[in-house]
């Protein structure tokens, strides 16, 4: 069994405890690397884990023991001291018994698989550089909007602090922001404020087109082609309609927006609009994919393409369809990144991730990368997990 390292502050004891609830046992004041973690962060590897399984693991005692110590800091009671014997020996039963459960889950294996690659990816991650003086003028400006935001990427000695991801702040795995600069709620006009550290150097996002019509195209056994909105045009609207009226129509199949939405878009009847409805489910292949996950939403999950448990909250059926489709699409963009970044490292490449934002990736490249950023996608449209690629743009923010 994998070595395990429980927080003193979850045990209420002196010392960290790295165990395998077999042969080793002993105390320690450190964390050693090759450990899986429980009660340091909410970002440790059991606290992910436990968050995907749904199998709650104890941070404290039940709470006749654990309730005289509220309003104190309870991270700090040595519960080998404050408990009788056989009430700490019970606790800490639920703690390894919790423990072992997530090891048999298969949310163990999603980990395993995805979680610890995305974790490396976040990690790759570094500070970015701010024009300081651009920065001042924009915070100093009194139609600046959400201050807070933009004073997230103030600048020590040039650079932000570097960005953390938490990757099960949401139920499918679109990511929020557990520490560092607000990327996710920065204005898109804002970006200015960031600067490359070469000279000459740009600052470059690249970002999968149409990712969820197209993961949801490939999941239904398709092999879209690189414009999905002008080819449903065609074959569905009868090229009648421009491609963004296409664009919209796609949204509103995706997130179950119905016959009302599908007939204001198109200005036509109740039924015509039923017919269009029906024949963009059929194109995207909703109906099956929808029976599917009403019957494992039965269970109080669902699981994306890749295997991460979705809890089910709302057991309507395009809920599930969108929930599943926008899962599986976080997977494959953070495996494209984590591919992407391996890519830029084994090549040599001057180019520094610098953050992530959903289905995109922000770059500083050093002028020489310029007429390689397609070399640079390339091991990102490419997931051994589909049989159809995915495609990359690249612009300069």
């Amino acid at each position: 069994m994998m070595k395990i390292c429980i927080s003193s502050k979850v045990l209420g004891t002196e010392h960290n405890l790295l165990t395998d609830f077999k042969s080793i046992s002993k105390w320690t004041d450190d964390v050693p690397d090759d450990s899986l973690t429980f009660g340091f962060d909410k970002c440790g590897e059991f606290s992910l884990i436990s968050n995907l399984s749904g199998i709650v693991i104890p941070t404290s005692p039940s709470d006749n023991y654990s309730r005289p110590f509220a309003g104190k800091n309870i991270k700090n009671v040595l519960w080998t001291e404050a408990l009788p014997k056989s009430a700490y020996k019970k606790y800490f039963e639920s703690i390894q018994n919790a423990i072992c459960e997530n090891l048999k889950s298969d949310q163990y294996e999603y980990f395993n698989s995805r979680l610890k690659r995305q974790q490396k990816l976040i990690s790759s991650l570094q500070p970015a550089h701010i024009d300081e003086q651009i920065f001042a003028r924009r915070y100093g400006d009194p139609t600046t909007v959400n201050k807070s935001v933009l004073a997230s990427f103030a600048p020590v000695k040039g650079t932000t602090r570097k960005v953390g991801y938490n990757l099960t702040g949401t139920s499918t795995g679109r990511l929020t922001i557990s520490e560092g600069p607000q990327i996710l709620t920065l204005k898109a006009e804002m970006r200015d404020i960031l600067t490359s550290r070469y000279e000459g150097g740009k600052i470059m996002q690249f970002d999968y087109v149409s990712l969820e019509p197209r993961v949801a195209l490939i999941l239904s056994g398709q092999v879209p082609v690189r414009d999905i909105y002008t080819d449903l045009s065609k074959k569905v609207l009868d090229s009648q309609h421009a491609r963004q009226t296409a664009k919209l129509l796609t949204i509103a199949t995706l997130y179950g927006m119905g016959v009302r939405r599908v007939k204001e878009l198109i200005g036509v009847s109740k039924n015509t609009a039923f017919e269009v409805l029906k024949k963009l489910e059929t194109f995207f292949g909703v109906g099956e994919v929808k029976a599917h996950l009403e019957e494992e939403a039965k269970s109080g999950f669902i699981k994306n393409y890749f295997g991460r448990n979705i809890r089910v909250r709302n057991d309507a059926s395009h809920v599930l369809y969108n929930n599943y489709i926008q899962s599986s699409a976080m997977d494959a963009a953070l495996e494209g990144f984590y591919q992407i970044v391996q890519g830029v490292e084994k090549e040599g490449h001057k180019c520094v991730p610098l953050f992530l934002l959903h289905d995109a990736i922000i770059f500083d490249c050093h002028p020489e990368c310029f007429d390689k950023l397609e070399d640079i996608m390339r091991p990102g449209q490419t997931l051994s997990a589909f049989d159809s690629c995915l495609y990359m743009g690249a612009e300069e923010l």
